[in-house]
């Protein structure tokens, strides 16, 4: 009888562990109705927000008006220092939300800065997500953006590191931005930030000259680590001395957003500073 019931307890407990790393494992779902991927989050328990994964983003951000409209500023707020890529006359706080959950991830204890989205976002013509997870909330995180099935998954192991069977494609930090080498046609070499909270793709005016590019309606061939290449990227180009500005990092060329890795499949490790980029797994 004991037997039994041991066999039955047993038997319970592998079917509850076997629902719960399914439920742990489930990709998360996100949208690109903004040309960026865009995630449901759970703030203190029972505040829906949505929220953009930026990897071009310093730290958690939340809009203003939405900080006011679920009572976050409530606990204090404190002014800080000017934010990386905004002007002087955007007014930010820190604030300390107690819990944030991203599908099965909780991180308790948030620190979030508060401001004006609009003076962070590249584009707002779209409108504007309730928040980003930039860097202070991904730097310790291996996670895969799925932008074929437009899925996140944050419980990337090794094993599924090794059935990409892709090449890992190094990078460097600089400041809180990923920065990889990447050849361009062919025949250009050019540092580039690749940052997944820009829906566009662009050049300097120096790099777009190199490569003859005259406006932008013009599209380039992409290839890191001599392997992985996306043709057809639309570019845009333009003066970027304010990025290349607040890194401080002229070598800086361009940048690779959404109409770059549309298509693929990105897996960001930020303890092993590397990515892959695969199209199928």
């Amino acid at each position: 009888m004991l037997i039994k019931y041991l066999r039955s307890v047993f038997s319970v407990t592998l079917i509850l562990f076997t629902i719960a790393v399914g439920i742990f494992a489930e990709p998360i779902p996100f949208t690109l109705k903004r040309g960026i991927p865009e995630i449901e989050v759970i703030i203190n328990d029972s505040i829906k927000a949505t929220f953009a994964i930026d990897t071009g983003a310093d730290q958690v951000y939340i809009a203003k008006t939405f900080a006011e409209k679920h009572g976050l500023l409530s606990g204090g707020k404190m002014p800080v220092r000017p934010v990386a890529g905004i002007d002087d006359k955007a007014e930010a706080f820190q604030v300390f939300i107690r819990s944030m959950e991203v599908g099965r991830v909780i991180q308790n204890v948030v620190g979030a800065v508060v401001l004006d989205l609009s003076a962070v976002v590249k584009n707002s013509s779209a409108g504007l997500p309730d928040g980003l997870l930039g860097y202070s909330f991904l730097k310790s995180r291996r996670f895969l953006l799925n932008y074929i099935d437009s899925t996140i998954e944050f419980t990337i192991n090794d094993s599924i590191l090794a059935e990409t069977k892709s090449t890992p494609i190094p990078f460097v930090l600089n400041r809180h931005l990923i920065v990889v080498n990447a050849e361009i046609n062919d025949s250009v070499d050019a540092k580039m930030i690749l940052d997944t909270g820009a829906s566009y793709s662009l050049f300097s005016p120096a790099l777009a000259k190199l490569l003859n590019i005259k406006d932008s309606t013009d599209t380039v061939k992409i290839q890191l680590a001599g392997k992985v290449t996306t043709a057809n990227v639309k570019i845009f180009v333009r003066d970027i001395s304010d990025i290349t500005a607040s890194v401080k990092n002229n070598a800086i060329a361009g940048m690779m957003g959404t109409s770059y890795l549309r298509g693929r499949r990105l897996i960001v490790d930020y303890p092993n500073n590397q990515l892959l980029i695969f199209s199928n797994r």
